[in-house]
């Protein structure tokens, strides 16, 4: 997981990071997009399906269809379900991104906290955060598309808060070292390559969340640094409705799935194709391009068929 950077600079594996760029103007509505990606005979079939489905009109013929054609490949990504259901072992914690891969107990716990992060797209709903003492729930809509493979997130995790002038910091995007400051531990230090910034327990509206997975001796062994926190305390609308909460776990899982299996691209490689629809055809507005992927999914049919599959298994 990744930082909030310019496309110059953006690593392949980015998650609830935000790609920012300048808002260059509205894209029509009708603006058609050629996926010209070589495609496998599991994308014409479901391409031919949702074609046919779009010119009738009728969304739900295409959910049941697509659902029809997907049951067979699907039988195997239920078969994997447990090898990528997030585990939670006494005395240890856990990857957040679902490997097996244990690490120890983080040296601190984090304060309880609902917000949300501003990804600075008007048009891309942002991310909710429920954090808790030794674990916590995303929901991130903007990586709907962009990083479908992270578009929720549950386990064990730990948190911390900086001001926004230490956003640029190494020690903020590439933290290597992450140890609580006595007395007390109320503040956190982030460390990498001989820089620091120190960071709180609490968070503040305005602050930049910053989230990893750290050993109990302060080693950080995967981190995320994220967005500036917004709404900090107000309703969850995803992650508080159980309704919800489950269908996006049930899509999350899904998705996950169907990439282990080949069937929906890797994170990095949706990036790229994601952003690459961003500047050839909306002049690299992401704000346009993703909220236009959002309305169509029909560019990206093995996704939209993982989503519906997930969906379904929460009827």
């Amino acid at each position: 997981m990744n930082t909030y950077v310019t496309k110059s600079q953006e690593p392949k594996n980015q998650s609830d990071s935000g790609h920012q760029s300048m808002q260059r103007g509205k894209v029509e509505s009708s603006y058609q997009i050629n996926d010209n990606r070589p495609e496998t005979a599991v994308q014409r079939k479901l391409n031919e399906i949702v074609n046919n489905s779009s010119q009738s009109g009728d969304t739900a013929q295409l959910e049941s269809t697509l659902n029809q054609y997907v049951h067979g490949i699907f039988q195997q990504i239920n078969a994997a379900n447990e090898s990528l259901q997030l585990k939670v072992k006494s005395g240890f914690t856990q990857h957040s991104d679902n490997t097996d891969q244990i690490i120890q107990l983080a040296p601190w716990t984090n304060e309880n906290a609902k917000f949300k992060t501003d990804n600075g797209m008007p048009d891309v709903p942002n991310s909710e955060y429920l954090v808790e003492p030794t674990s916590y729930k995303r929901y991130a809509p903007i990586n709907e598309v962009r990083a479908p493979g992270q578009m929720f997130h549950e386990g064990p995790r730990s948190f911390a808060y900086l001001y926004s002038k230490d956003k640029e910091s190494k020690a903020f995007s590439n933290t290597e070292k992450a140890q609580p400051m006595k007395p007390g531990n109320s503040w956190i230090k982030l460390s990498a390559d001989q820089e620091s910034v120190i960071a709180s327990r609490v968070p503040k509206n305005g602050f930049e969340v910053w989230d990893g997975d750290v050993t109990d001796d302060g080693l950080v062994t995967d981190r995320h640094p994220g967005h500036t926190v917004t709404e900090l305390g107000m309703p969850l609308p995803h992650i508080e409705t159980p309704e919800l909460l489950k269908e996006a776990r049930a899509k999350q899982l899904s998705v996950k799935m169907a990439q282990k299996l080949g069937l929906v691209a890797p994170d990095d490689q949706m990036i790229e194709d994601v952003y690459k629809i961003s500047d050839d055809h909306f002049g690299g507005d992401d704000n346009a391009a993703l909220s236009y992927l959002a309305k169509h999914p029909e560019v990206f049919p093995e996704l939209e068929a993982a989503k519906v599959k997930g969906t379904l298994n929460t009827k």
